[in-house]
């Protein structure tokens, strides 16, 4: 029988998608996928798309980024995100100034040596009131709008260069074209449901907090198995024939697998289920 093809493995979503009341996308009430990734891809190609524009001021030429330009954008701005509210959960600073230290890191430096530029220069180049740098101590103190931040550079410098900073390096070639690599650049949003046509330039944590503000109206639930779905939502992804997704069991295998699969722990069924998706 199993050489005849009459066997099929149905692999259920592990992810359910439900719009809140405040959504204004128009799509069915629950959607379900079998994986993080298209969980994301769909969220920036079919809600952050809906939602808003982004555009790009050139010195004073303005663009509008196209979809795959917004995609690219994006799944980027999203892993900045993540780093940055972990760096700031680590180092007890919050996400922007991240932000804007990893723009500046060129000119911080190593343990035991001077700064590369002035205070005055650094403080201006962070948009902050003053500056100041410890050597001896290997910290950074940051005065900005009645706000006072202390910095060791200790793990934090290395952490911004090799983690965040690539990361707004590939935004930057992304969005910008080789005859304009050298203009000065602003990123804008615009949102499309509203009439405020808001016109401000938005750092990437700006970016970052109005897609986890969308991420609001949604309300997200993983399954760990079939007994967790009501009834028709069973038959729609893994009885009806237009919507499930299933793969031909070929060979019986390895039953020391097959018991894996139908174990508790839900690993092999993951790893099966995106292999086959």
């Amino acid at each position: 029988m199993v050489n005849g093809g009459y066997f099929h493995i149905v692999t259920p979503p592990y992810y359910q998608v439900t719009f809140g009341s405040r959504s204004k996308v128009d799509v069915k009430d629950r959607i379900f996928f079998r994986d993080e990734e298209s969980v994301e891809n769909w969220k920036i190609g079919f809600y952050y798309q809906v939602a808003f524009h982004i555009d790009l001021d050139r010195n004073g030429h303005v663009t509008r980024c196209d979809q795959t330009q917004f995609a690219a954008v994006a799944r980027a701005v999203l892993r900045c995100g993540e780093l940055m509210t972990t760096l700031s959960a680590e180092f007890s600073i919050p996400e922007i100034v991240i932000e804007q230290l990893a723009t500046v890191t060129a000119f911080l430096p190593e343990y035991g040596r001077p700064l590369l530029i002035s205070e005055a220069r650094l403080a201006q180049l962070l948009g902050a009131d003053s500056v100041e740098y410890d050597q001896g101590a290997y910290i950074l103190a940051i005065s900005c709008l009645g706000h006072d931040w202390v910095i060791p550079l200790h793990g934090m410098i290395d952490a911004l260069r090799q983690k965040l900073v690539p990361i707004m390096n590939h935004i930057q070639r992304t969005i910008r074209s080789p005859e304009a690599n050298r203009l000065p650049l602003e990123i804008y949003i615009t949102t499309k449901h509203t009439d405020i046509y808001k016109r401000y330039p938005v750092t990437l944590w700006d970016l970052y907090a109005n897609f986890k503000s969308l991420d609001e109206m949604l309300a997200f639930r993983t399954f760990k198995g079939l007994a967790g779905m009501q009834p028709e939502d069973k038959n729609i992804t893994c009885i009806n024939p237009g919507w499930r997704q299933s793969f031909q069991v070929r060979e019986v295998g390895d039953v020391d697998v097959i018991f894996d699969l139908l174990g508790k722990d839900s690993d092999e069924r993951k790893e099966l289920s995106a292999a086959s998706y």
